[in-house]
């Protein structure tokens, strides 16, 4: 990219005389040899009626830039066609099928044409470094495009996820908060009491501000209490799937440095002898002043630091993501994607605890009043339909493989109270789209770790769609999404490949232990004064 705008000419040019050099056998041809389609072999064509010798282009008008539907029979999906004309040259782009979305390829040809008229009025020495495709016009269009539907209103007041809680419980205590298997039930009530006991006997261990504390314990009831007793101790949680090998556990513990491991029946202790371990009854056991507990902690901030989550890296060891309070918070706030439940809902958790997944199934659930449905993922997937229609579940996240056996007509005819079905984690294919979008409410999801859970969501239509193309959506709440030019921040015109960017303050504070990569990804919001960014 460093290039001349006339080393890059010469440089096409050359490579062209080569190919033609070759070139004595043509696309119709090839096709009736090969017996396939044009469009087979090749999907774009490009052809240029050239300029005759001596003729002058001073101006920088183009006559025309024009996008037409293609004639039956067109050799590919998208033809472009340029002509010289005498106030300029004319450019027609002829689309045939689906092949992209018209106004994708409206702003394709304008930028083509602002090529052309760049090196004509930067001059052929120009670098292609300096080179924007852009007009004013598209970057308005893409920066509106880019913030979420709440950007620019005020952030959410709530400064805690407990306080989130707690303004549940006070609404309906009785209701039931977790419901895991057919005998574990627990309500608003009784998860905040438990939860606060807890509590106190963490903060009695030295336990607060500062503290990381590891989870690892299988879905139950009291997993809800062993994350809320953290919380209220004013410390973070790091959850741990008790599946996950020893060594990946031993090292996360370790990164952590915690006093103490919360663990229930499944913990194995034998290759982790040297952690201290606590259970909750024994929490619960050690309890007896709570007023002194009230007394010692104040409320919680919303900069302080929530949880901790381990993702593996590309060196696949692993990298912990700490989230705060206002971050997580802004996500469930905004009321979108899996942040979206209606108090009479019944969400299952599918994900692994050590997922941030689950950290929007418990949150986005529990602080809109409604009830969290844990189960094993061994007994879902016995007949994942089965589960959804026996659990009545109204919301759910599943990965676009574990969806699968829901599209056909029997999986379709399991989900009587499903209302909403998100996708996430793997691409949507289109059959699968098609198959479920008229029975559920059907979204797209989309989010790394590093921006507290999901930052992009797309709402699919009812009705099956013709195109083969599925989205990844828009930004949630008050996030903002950018395409840049990798290691720069320059913005990349429509349909230009660069880095996903998401800014806004779903963006965590960093990685634990480690500044130089945080320094590295976690950088400052080149559109937004003070912002932060995370760069994918």
């Amino acid at each position: 990219q460093d290039q001349s705008a006339a080393a890059a000419l010469q440089q096409l040019q050359a490579e062209l005389d080569e190919i033609n050099e070759r070139g004595f056998v043509g696309l119709p041809e090839i096709s009736r040899a090969a017996s396939v389609k044009t469009s087979t072999i090749a999907s774009i064509l490009f052809e240029f009626d050239g300029i005759s010798v001596g003729q002058s282009h001073e101006s920088s008008q183009h006559q025309a830039a024009n996008v037409t539907a293609a004639a039956a029979g067109s050799p590919a999906p998208l033809v472009f066609s340029a002509s010289s004309v005498e106030e300029g040259f004319r450019l027609q782009a002829d689309l045939s099928g689906d092949f992209c979305a018209v106004k994708d390829l409206k702003w394709l040809v304008r930028q083509t044409c602002s090529i052309v008229e760049w090196i004509q009025r930067s001059g052929a020495a120009s670098r292609l470094t300096e080179l924007n495709a852009m007009d004013e016009e598209q970057h308005t269009f893409i920066m509106n495009m880019a913030r979420g539907p709440l950007h620019g209103s005020d952030l959410p007041s709530s400064t805690s996820l407990q306080a989130l809680f707690e303004h549940r419980v006070s609404q309906h205590p009785k209701k039931i908060a977790v419901q895991c298997g057919s005998s574990d039930f627990m309500t608003y009530e009784d998860l905040n009491a438990q939860a606060h006991k807890a509590a106190m006997a963490l903060a009695a261990l030295g336990i607060g501000r500062g503290s990381i504390v590891p989870i690892c314990m299988k879905k139950s009831s009291q997993l809800l209490v062993a994350i809320f007793a953290v919380l209220k101790a004013g410390a973070a949680f790091t959850p741990l799937d008790p599946a996950n090998p020893s060594d990946r556990k031993a090292r996360i513990i370790e990164q952590c440095g915690p006093a103490t491991v919360i663990v229930d029946e499944s913990w194995n202790g034998r290759d982790l002898a040297d952690v201290a371990t606590s259970n909750i009854a024994s929490l619960l056991d050690h309890v007896d002043a709570e007023t002194t507990f009230e007394k010692q902690v104040n409320v919680q901030m919303g900069q302080e630091l929530a949880y901790c989550i381990f993702t593996s890296g590309s060196t696949g060891l692993p990298k912990g993501v700490m989230v705060e309070h206002a971050q997580i918070i802004s996500f469930i706030e905004s009321c979108e994607g899996m942040a979206k439940e209606s108090k009479f809902g019944r969400r299952l958790n599918f994900a692994s605890t050590a997922f941030d997944a689950t950290v929007g199934d418990v949150f986005g659930t529990l602080s809109h009043g409604a009830t969290l449905i844990m189960a094993s993922t061994a007994e879902l997937l016995q007949d994942i339909g089965k589960s959804l229609a026996d659990l009545i579940i109204t919301n759910l996240l599943l990965t676009p493989t574990f969806a699968t056996p829901l599209a056909s007509d029997q999986g379709v005819a399991a989900l009587p109270w499903t209302a909403t079905l998100l996708l996430g984690g793997e691409k949507v294919e289109a059959d699968l789209r098609d198959n479920l979008c008229s029975a559920v409410e059907l979204e797209n999801a989309y989010g790394p770790t590093e921006a507290s859970v999901q930052t992009l969501v797309y709402p699919f239509p009812t009705h099956r769609q013709q195109s083969g193309y599925v989205p990844i959506g828009k930004a949630v709440g008050w996030s903002s999404i950018y395409v840049l030019e990798p290691d720069s921040d320059k913005l990349l015109p429509v349909g230009a490949v660069g880095e996903l960017c998401i800014g806004g303050p779903q963006v965590a504070r960093g990685y634990l232990n480690d500044e130089a990569k945080t320094k590295a990804k976690f950088v400052s919001d080149p559109f937004v004064e003070g912002g932060r960014m995370f760069r994918t």
